[in-house]
Protein backbone atom coordinates (compact mmCIF):
# COMPACT_ATOMS: atom_id res chain seq x y z
CA UNK A 1 0.00 0.00 0.00
CA UNK A 2 2.46 2.24 0.66
CA UNK A 3 4.45 2.10 -3.11
CA UNK A 4 0.89 2.59 -4.14
CA UNK A 5 0.06 5.70 -1.77
CA UNK A 6 4.10 6.92 -2.97
CA UNK A 7 2.48 6.17 -6.53
CA UNK A 8 -0.58 8.75 -5.77
CA UNK A 9 1.35 11.19 -4.30
CA UNK A 10 3.86 11.51 -7.80
CA UNK A 11 1.17 11.94 -9.57
CA UNK A 12 0.13 15.58 -10.87
CA UNK A 13 -2.50 17.42 -9.55
CA UNK A 14 -4.98 17.13 -12.72
CA UNK A 15 -4.52 13.55 -13.26
CA UNK A 16 -5.93 13.30 -9.78
CA UNK A 17 -8.63 15.64 -10.54
CA UNK A 18 -9.68 13.64 -13.33
CA UNK A 19 -9.89 10.23 -10.89
CA UNK A 20 -11.76 12.39 -8.61
CA UNK A 21 -14.31 13.49 -11.05
CA UNK A 22 -14.50 9.60 -12.70
CA UNK A 23 -15.31 8.59 -9.31
CA UNK A 24 -17.60 11.33 -8.85
CA UNK A 25 -19.54 10.22 -11.59
CA UNK A 26 -19.30 6.54 -10.89
CA UNK A 27 -20.73 7.54 -7.78
CA UNK A 28 -23.86 9.66 -9.41
CA UNK A 29 -24.90 6.79 -11.71
CA UNK A 30 -25.58 4.98 -8.40
CA UNK A 31 -27.83 7.61 -6.78
CA UNK A 32 -31.82 7.35 -7.28
CA UNK A 33 -32.28 9.95 -10.04
CA UNK A 34 -34.28 12.19 -7.82
CA UNK A 35 -31.75 12.66 -5.44
CA UNK A 36 -28.88 13.46 -7.78
CA UNK A 37 -29.05 16.79 -8.14
CA UNK A 38 -29.25 17.07 -4.15
CA UNK A 39 -26.37 14.69 -4.30
CA UNK A 40 -24.01 17.83 -6.25
CA UNK A 41 -25.29 20.40 -4.11
CA UNK A 42 -24.28 18.85 -1.05
CA UNK A 43 -20.57 18.11 -2.65
CA UNK A 44 -20.87 21.59 -3.94
CA UNK A 45 -21.40 22.64 -0.04
CA UNK A 46 -24.42 24.82 -1.21
CA UNK A 47 -26.98 22.00 0.34
CA UNK A 48 -30.11 24.01 1.37
CA UNK A 49 -31.62 20.70 2.87
CA UNK A 50 -28.86 18.82 5.25
CA UNK A 51 -31.31 16.91 6.64
CA UNK A 52 -32.45 15.36 3.36
CA UNK A 53 -31.18 11.83 2.44
CA UNK A 54 -29.28 10.84 -0.73
CA UNK A 55 -30.40 7.72 -1.80
CA UNK A 56 -28.63 5.00 -3.62
CA UNK A 57 -29.74 2.20 -6.28
CA UNK A 58 -30.26 -0.87 -4.25
CA UNK A 59 -28.41 -4.36 -4.92
CA UNK A 60 -30.56 -7.03 -6.16
CA UNK A 61 -30.72 -8.33 -2.42
CA UNK A 62 -31.62 -4.69 -1.80
CA UNK A 63 -28.73 -3.33 0.32
CA UNK A 64 -26.00 -0.88 -0.18
CA UNK A 65 -24.24 -1.23 -3.33
CA UNK A 66 -20.70 -1.59 -4.28
CA UNK A 67 -18.19 0.00 -6.68
CA UNK A 68 -14.86 -0.19 -7.76
CA UNK A 69 -12.23 2.42 -6.87
CA UNK A 70 -9.67 3.73 -5.22
CA UNK A 71 -7.65 2.35 -7.81
CA UNK A 72 -7.50 -1.46 -6.45
CA UNK A 73 -9.30 -3.30 -8.94
CA UNK A 74 -9.38 -6.04 -6.66
CA UNK A 75 -11.62 -4.70 -4.09
CA UNK A 76 -15.11 -3.40 -3.86
CA UNK A 77 -16.16 -0.50 -1.75
CA UNK A 78 -19.64 -0.27 -0.28
CA UNK A 79 -21.22 3.48 -1.26
CA UNK A 80 -21.43 5.02 1.92
CA UNK A 81 -17.71 4.05 2.53
CA UNK A 82 -16.51 5.77 -0.26
CA UNK A 83 -18.33 8.91 0.38
CA UNK A 84 -16.66 8.78 3.89
CA UNK A 85 -13.44 8.69 2.53
CA UNK A 86 -14.14 11.19 0.18
CA UNK A 87 -15.68 13.75 2.19
CA UNK A 88 -14.95 13.70 5.58
CA UNK A 89 -10.91 12.27 4.63
CA UNK A 90 -11.01 9.62 7.11
CA UNK A 91 -8.70 6.83 5.93
CA UNK A 92 -10.55 3.48 6.01
CA UNK A 93 -10.37 -0.12 4.29
CA UNK A 94 -13.13 -1.35 2.23
CA UNK A 95 -14.00 -4.15 5.36
CA UNK A 96 -14.83 -1.10 7.56
CA UNK A 97 -18.38 -1.05 7.38
CA UNK A 98 -19.26 -1.71 10.28
CA UNK A 99 -17.31 1.59 11.78
CA UNK A 100 -19.93 3.48 10.10
CA UNK A 101 -22.81 4.94 12.24
CA UNK A 102 -25.95 7.00 10.62
CA UNK A 103 -27.57 9.99 11.89
CA UNK A 104 -30.93 8.87 9.46
CA UNK A 105 -32.66 5.42 9.58
CA UNK A 106 -32.27 4.84 5.79
CA UNK A 107 -29.45 2.01 5.09
CA UNK A 108 -28.95 3.08 1.67
CA UNK A 109 -28.36 6.67 2.40
CA UNK A 110 -25.03 7.62 1.39
CA UNK A 111 -25.60 12.26 2.57
CA UNK A 112 -22.28 12.90 3.70
CA UNK A 113 -23.68 15.01 6.54
CA UNK A 114 -25.56 11.65 7.49
CA UNK A 115 -23.15 9.29 7.95
CA UNK A 116 -20.60 9.56 11.25
CA UNK A 117 -17.77 7.06 12.36
CA UNK A 118 -18.12 5.27 15.26
CA UNK A 119 -14.46 5.42 17.19
CA UNK A 120 -14.01 1.89 19.16
CA UNK A 121 -11.84 1.52 22.41
CA UNK A 122 -9.10 -0.40 20.60
CA UNK A 123 -8.74 2.97 18.48
CA UNK A 124 -8.47 4.93 21.74
CA UNK A 125 -6.04 2.55 23.04
CA UNK A 126 -3.48 2.66 19.63
CA UNK A 127 -3.71 6.20 19.38
CA UNK A 128 -3.24 6.89 23.54
CA UNK A 129 -0.52 4.21 22.99
CA UNK A 130 1.01 6.12 19.68
CA UNK A 131 0.87 9.26 20.70
CA UNK A 132 -0.06 9.52 24.73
Amino acid sequence: ERTLRAHIDDEPVDEKRRWATRLLVKLRKDIQPQDREHFVTSVLGEDLEPTRCVHTNPDQKQKMRRIDCFRQADKVWRLDLVTTVLFRGFPLESTDGERLGRTCANPLCIQPCHITIQVRELDLLLAHFLFG
